[in-house]
């Protein structure tokens, strides 16, 4: 799953939080545009995966998370190595 960390309704910390507690495999990448120590901090509390920098690279992103059609097919779980190369 792929969430930004600040949204108008609530942190992606906290709905990874949600998330993690019904389907605790799913691997948790979170984006901030504003990377600093709190957002570090949430993001290890909830155990998240991969902590990405916007502005994204497209091409980084999909190799770290092994292809998008990979996160559309039902995503990749915890402890799954993303594939090499680019799709």
């Amino acid at each position: 799953m792929i969430s930004d960390e600040f949204m108008p309704a609530m942190l992606g910390t906290e709905l990874l939080e949600s998330v993690r507690i019904h389907s605790p495999e799913t691997a948790m990448v979170l984006i901030t545009g504003y990377p600093n120590l709190s957002v570090s901090y949430r993001s290890f509390q909830q155990r998240v995966d991969l902590l990405m920098v916007k502005p994204l690279d497209d091409r980084e992103l999909r190799r770290q998370t092994g292809g998008s059609s990979r996160i559309a097919d039902g995503g990749i779980r915890r402890g799954e190595e993303p594939a090499g190369g680019e799709p």
